[in-house]
């Protein structure tokens, strides 16, 4: 009978142990949780934190194209404007020499 007593013993300090390793266990894995977390939110705030720098920037830019493609726009209009007035011109010409 004794050997049962040993072996119930040996049984508890082993639970024991098992119980207290269950708890660093948990412990390190709540840790690691919190870090992911704040690691995540830090990368959040970056990721933030440049879209706001780069669209800060490119929005001055998006205006000059803007600014430009009208200036394109302008310069082949009044490019193409004696052209076309002299397209006109050889238009009304040839239709009145029909007449």
């Amino acid at each position: 009978m004794g050997w049962l007593y040993v072996y119930a013993d040996l049984d508890i300090v082993f639970l024991q142990n098992m119980s207290r390793a269950l708890v660093e266990l948990r412990a390190d894995l709540v840790k690691q949780a919190e870090d992911a977390v704040r690691v995540n939110a830090s990368n959040a705030a970056q990721d933030w934190n440049v879209q706001k720098l780069i669209d800060k920037r490119t929005k001055d830019l998006q205006q000059k194209i803007v600014e430009l493609e009208d200036d394109l726009a302008k310069v082949i209009v009044t490019a193409l404007y004696p052209v076309g007035c002299l397209f006109l011109v050889i238009i009304l010409l040839n239709g009145m020499s029909c007449y």
